[in-house]
């Protein structure tokens, strides 16, 4: 029922790690030729997919906003210059607060 939404709306599946769910629904999307990206890296469904389907895996944000823009560039910004994204990306990072690490602790 929600793929069926997916591909009605042209949308896209992103998986990211996941167990026997995730990889029911990979393979769903893909036989209903629905756009799918699947992030290489994370324990799991995603990673064990792309492994066997290289040309639907990411490794980073960057990957997948790649991916993203050359299949839908009109849901990005009208701003929005992909040749920028590393820009993006910094400027993006400096926005992040990350709690302070307790005295002995490393990350």
């Amino acid at each position: 029922m929600v793929l069926g939404m997916v591909k009605k709306h042209n949308g896209e599946v992103i998986a990211i790690g996941g167990g026997s769910i995730v990889r029911d629904m990979i393979q769903r999307s893909y036989n209903l030729n629905i756009g799918l990206h699947l992030m290489n890296g994370p324990e799991g469904a995603s990673t064990d997919k792309a492994q066997v389907m290289p040309e639907y895996a990411f490794e980073k944000a960057t990957g997948l906003i790649l991916q993203l823009y050359e299949k839908h560039p009109e849901i990005f910004n009208p701003d929005f210059k992909v040749e920028e994204l590393n820009k993006y990306i910094i400027a993006a990072r400096k926005q992040i607060k990350t709690p302070a690490v307790p005295t002995g602790h490393t990350r």
